[in-house]
C-alpha cells in the first residue's frame, strides 16, 4: 500500500512537474505571439491601397466623404481642426487633418500628419493644398490618405482583435484601465492580498462566491490559459500562472497584453476583443487617436461590456465613463481640469461603424487563395498580420453598383495597365448565392475579344521580314470555307450581321469585327503564329492552334485576357495582375513585399496600332455605341460575342485604366447576349459612375509610326479624287509607295464620278 502511494505521489509530481514546464514555455510564447490558446489569436486585416489625390481627377465629394467616414475620420464644425482624424466642409473647400501612418512600403515606412485644403469642382479636384502646421498651405499635385480595412480573416472563434504594440496604446487609456480595474497594479506582485481580503469577505457578507479581487495579471492568465468558472481549484491554478507571467514580464508587457485580449462587446456574431478592435469598432479610429473621454469609455466597459455598452445604454455608459475619469482624478492622472472637460464631451460613437465589410468579397477571396500559396490557414486567422491590396475603394464600389441588378452572371476586373495592380474586381452577380469568382476562375470562349491578338500577330511580322501586313492591307470578305481537325464538316464562318462586304482593309476589319475576314488573316499567318503571339501577350491559358482560333474559341479568364491587353495599352509592355503589395506581422515587419513586374511583349509600333485601331472601334466601329453612352475620353476597346450569345465581352482601356466585362450564364444555353448590347453598356456604366470616362489622356505615339492618308479601297495612298480618306498609322518602312489607280482626280476624275464610268466603291 506504501508502495503504490510513493508511485501515485511520483507520478502526480511527475505530471504536474511536466505541466508546469510545458505552461512556463507557453507563457514565454507570449512575446512572440505563439497563439496556442483561445484568448491570444489575432486576424489578420486585409486593407486597400492608399488614397491618392490628384488635382484634375475626378473626385465626388460625397465619395470622398464616404471614404474618409470609412477610414474613422469625424466631420466636425470647428474652424479649426480638433486633431488627426477630424474634417470639416466650408462650401467648396473640403478640410482634412490626416493621421500619422506606417507605410506597407520598405522605401516609405511612415507618412506623418498633415493638413489637407481640397476645393471640389464638377465632381473633381479643383486644387489642392498641403500644410504641415494647418497655417501655412502649399499647393500641390498629390496627398495621400492612409488605407482603410476591408476585411479580417477570422478563426472559428470570431474574434475580432487587432494587435497594438503597447507603446503605440495611450497613456490615457492604460491609466483608465488601472484606476478603474487594479489601482495598485504597479506596487503589487501577481496577487493583491488587499483585494483578496476584501472579496473574501464580501463572499462571507453575500453568502456565496462572488468575482473579485483579481489582479490584471490573473484576469489575463484566466483569458488565456483557463476557463472561467467560479471553483475554487480554477482559482488557485490561477494565482499559480498569474504568478508564472509576473515572473517572465514587466508590469508594462503585462499590461498590453492585457489590453490587446480583453473582452469589450459583441459585433453580431464577432467578438470584439482588445482595445484596438473596439476603438475601431465604436469610435471608427486607431486606438492612438482616442480621447481621454473615449478612454474612459472603453476602460469602463471592462467590467461589464454588455452592461457598460453606450450602443445598448447611452446613459449608463456616460455615468460609468464619468465615474472612471473621476477614479483618475484620484488617482492622479488626470488633472480635475482635465477629468471635467472630458465629461463635457459627447460619447462620440461613429455613426459609420461597421461599414466597408461588404466590400471587394471576391477581391478578397482571391487575395486569400494567394496568401494561402504562402501561409497556413491558422496563421491567417491568428498571427494578426496585415495585409496591404491594390484595391481602390472607389473603383470598387463603382463596379459593384454598375454590376448590380444584372438578370445574367456578370464579372469585372479594372486595373491600372502600367502597374499591373488590380483596382476593382467583382466575380459574380451575389456573392452570398455564389463565391465561384468568374473573373479569376472560369475559363470561357472570348470570341471577338480575341482579335487583336490575330491583328497582332499579322501587323508584326514587318519586324522579321516577313509579310508586312498593314492596317491598309486588303482583306477578302466573301464565302470562306475550311476544315477543321476532329470535325466532319467544313468550318464556314460568317460576320455576326450575314453580310460580306468585299474587299476591307485590316483597320475596318478589326473596327467592325468581322469573322470571314479575320478567319483569311488567321490562315495567311497560320494558328501557330497566332497562338505564339497571344502566348507571349499573356495568355497562359492552353491554346488549340487552329483555324478557329481567330474567333477566339479557346478558353480563357477574364483577368488573364485583360493582363494580356495591358501590352497593347502600355506601349508594348504587359503588367502582370497585381493584388498584395505587401504583407506586414504584427509587429510591424514587413513579411513579403511584392514587385512590380512588367515585360517586353510587343514591338511598341505594333501595339500601338493595334491600339489605334481599337480606338476607332469606339468611334465608329462596332464599339461605337460608347460614345451615344457618354464617353468622351480617348479610349480603345474591342467587343466580343460568342456563338448563340451565350457570352458577351468588352475590353477598353486608356493609359490610365484598363477594364474587362463579362456577362453571361454558368450554364451552358443560349441566352441572346452581345458584346456591344450587353457588357459594353456595363462597362460604360463603370465608366460614367467613376468620372473615369471624363478622363483620359491621348495614347503616346512610338518613335517610327508616321501618318499617311489612305484610300480605303485601294489600300493605297489616296489622291484628291478618292471618295472615302483615312489617315492611318504605319510603322516603319510599310509605308505604301504607290498612289490609288482607280480614282484620279481633277475634272476628268470628277465628271467620271459623277457620270458612273468609273463604279463607286
Amino acid at each position: 500500500m506504501r508502495r503504490w502511494l510513493k508511485g501515485t505521489a511520483l507520478v502526480v509530481c511527475v505530471g504536474v512537474a511536466l505541466r508546469v514546464f510545458f505552461l512556463w514555455f507557453e507563457i514565454a510564447g507570449l512575446s512572440t505571439l505563439d497563439r496556442t490558446r483561445q484568448g491570444w489569436t489575432f486576424p489578420s486585416t486585409v486593407y486597400s491601397d492608399w488614397l491618392t489625390l490628384r488635382t484634375s481627377e475626378p473626385l465626388p465629394l460625397e465619395w470622398f466623404e464616404n471614404y474618409l467616414r470609412k477610414a474613422g475620420y469625424t466631420e466636425v464644425s470647428s474652424a479649426d481642426l480638433p486633431g488627426p482624424g477630424a474634417y470639416e466642409i466650408q462650401g467648396d473647400w473640403l478640410f482634412v487633418h490626416t493621421r500619422p501612418f506606417f507605410s506597407p512600403s520598405r522605401s516609405e515606412a511612415y507618412q506623418g500628419e498633415q493638413f489637407l485644403r481640397i476645393k471640389d469642382s464638377s465632381s473633381s479636384i479643383d486644387r489642392l493644398e498641403v500644410s504641415t502646421d494647418g497655417r501655412s498651405w502649399t499647393g500641390s499635385d498629390t496627398a495621400r490618405l492612409e488605407p482603410i480595412a476591408i476585411a479580417h480573416f477570422y478563426d472559428q472563434s470570431s474574434q475580432n482583435r487587432e494587435f497594438i504594440l503597447p507603446e503605440r496604446i495611450p497613456p490615457a487609456l492604460k491609466n483608465a484601465v488601472v484606476a478603474i480595474e487594479d489601482r495598485r497594479f504597479f506596487s503589487h506582485g501577481a496577487w493583491d492580498i488587499r483585494a483578496i481580503g476584501r472579496a473574501a469577505w464580501d463572499d462571507v457578507k453575500r453568502g456565496r462566491a462572488a468575482e473579485g479581487g483579481s489582479t490584471l495579471t490573473q484576469q489575463l492568465a484566466k483569458n488565456i490559459f483557463l476557463t472561467r468558472e467560479k471553483t475554487l481549484w480554477r482559482k488557485f491554478l490561477e494565482l499559480g500562472v498569474a504568478e508564472m507571467i509576473e515572473l517572465r514580464y514587466s508590469k508594462p508587457e503585462i499590461l498590453g497584453m492585457y489590453l490587446n485580449q480583453v473582452y469589450l462587446g459583441q459585433d453580431g456574431a464577432v467578438s470584439v476583443s482588445g482595445v484596438g478592435a473596439a476603438a475601431k469598432y465604436y469610435f471608427n479610429k486607431p486606438v492612438s487617436s482616442l480621447n481621454l473621454a473615449e478612454c474612459a469609455t472603453l476602460a469602463g466597459m471592462v467590467r461589464s461590456p454588455l452592461l457598460y455598452s453606450p450602443l445598448v445604454d447611452p446613459e449608463r455608459a456616460r455615468s460609468r465613463r464619468n465615474f472612471v475619469l473621476d477614479r483618475m482624478r484620484l488617482e492622479g492622472t488626470v488633472s480635475p481640469e482635465e477629468a471635467e472637460a472630458a465629461k463635457s464631451r459627447p460619447l462620440g460613437l461613429s455613426l459609420s461603424r461597421g461599414r466597408g465589410r461588404e466590400m471587394g468579397l471576391y477581391f478578397v477571396d482571391h487575395v486569400r487563395n494567394l496568401l494561402l500559396d504562402h501561409y497556413s490557414p491558422a496563421a491567417l486567422t491568428s498571427q494578426g498580420m496585415n495585409i496591404f491590396t491594390t484595391l481602390d475603394p472607389f473603383l470598387q464600389e463603382a463596379a459593384e453598383r454598375a454590376l448590380q441588378d444584372s438578370s445574367h452572371e456578370v464579372a469585372l476586373v479594372a486595373l491600372d495597365p502600367a502597374t499591373g495592380f488590380v483596382r476593382a474586381l467583382v466575380g459574380g452577380r451575389n456573392h452570398r448565392s455564389s463565391s465561384f469568382n468568374r473573373a479569376t476562375q472560369a475559363r470561357r470562349q472570348p470570341g471577338s475579344a480575341f482579335k487583336p491578338f490575330v491583328y497582332g500577330a499579322a501587323l508584326d511580322q514587318w519586324r522579321s521580314g516577313g509579310t508586312s501586313w498593314t492596317l491598309a492591307s486588303l482583306l477578302s470578305d466573301s464565302t470562306f470555307t475550311a476544315s477543321l481537325p476532329g470535325q466532319p464538316e467544313l468550318w464556314s464562318p460568317r460576320n455576326y450581321d450575314g453580310i460580306f462586304r468585299g474587299r476591307v482593309t485590316v483597320a475596318t476589319s478589326l473596327e467592325e469585327s468581322l469573322n470571314v475576314p479575320t478567319a483569311r488573316l488567321t490562315q495567311a499567318i497560320s494558328p501557330s503564329a497566332v497562338a505564339a503571339f497571344a502566348r507571349k501577350a499573356g495568355i497562359e491559358s492552353p491554346l488549340k492552334a487552329v483555324l478557329s482560333i481567330g474567333l477566339g474559341t479557346n478558353e480563357v479568364t477574364l483577368l488573364e485576357l485583360c493582363s494580356a491587353y495591358t501590352g497593347f495599352a502600355e506601349g508594348g509592355q504587359q503588367s502582370f495582375p497585381f493584388f498584395i503589395k505587401s504583407v506586414m506581422g504584427h509587429d510591424g515587419t514587413i513579411l513579403e513585399e511584392d514587385a512590380l513586374q512588367r515585360k517586353s511583349v510587343i514591338d511598341p509600333a505594333t501595339a500601338y496600332l493595334v491600339t489605334w485601331t481599337l480606338n476607332q472601334a469606339l468611334i465608329q466601329g462596332t464599339a461605337r455605341a460608347a460614345v451615344a453612352l457618354g464617353m468622351t475620353g480617348a479610349f480603345a476597346g474591342k467587343t466580343g460575342t460568342t456563338e448563340a450569345g451565350h457570352d458577351a465581352w468588352f475590353i477598353g482601356y486608356s493609359p490610365e485604366i484598363l477594364c474587362g466585362v463579362w456577362v453571361g450564364d454558368d450554364a451552358p444555353r443560349s441566352s441572346g447576349l452581345s458584346g456591344p448590347g450587353s457588357a459594353l453598356p456595363r462597362w460604360m456604366s463603370f465608366m460614367k459612375i467613376s468620372g473615369l470616362d471624363r478622363y483620359s489622356m491621348p495614347f503616346p505615339v512610338p518613335p517610327g509610326i508616321q501618318f499617311r492618308k489612305v484610300d480605303e479601297s485601294s489600300g493605297l495612298l489616296a489622291r484628291s479624287g478618292c471618295p472615302r480618306v483615312v489617315t492611318m498609322p504605319f510603322a516603319g518602312d510599310t509605308v505604301p509607295l504607290a498612289y490609288c489607280a482607280e480614282h484620279p482626280g481633277g475634272v476628268i476624275g470628277l465628271l467620271r464620278r459623277w457620270f458612273g464610268v468609273v463604279p463607286h466603291p
